[in-house]
């Protein structure tokens, strides 16, 4: 997976973020091609917790925003 600029949405932390997944993912691929294990499970670690993080940013500046379609 490759960073593309359609891919900001103009916030700068949740486009830092975005850009974080999207690197992490990348290395989890080039892990795989690889077959480097030890750092294909390691990005997938890092990976779920940028996930959970991001997650719970985006899901913040939705409900202080009153997203209304939030649940």
């Amino acid at each position: 997976m490759e960073w593309k600029d359609e891919y900001r949405v103009g916030i700068r932390d949740i486009d830092e973020q975005h850009l974080a997944i999207v690197e992490c993912i990348a290395g989890i691929k080039q892990a795989v091609t690889e077959y480097d294990r030890q750092s294909a499970d390691a990005g997938i670690v890092r990976l779920a917790d940028l996930a959970q993080a991001h997650f719970t940013v985006e899901e913040s500046l939705m409900r202080i925003h009153d997203y209304p379609r939030l649940e």
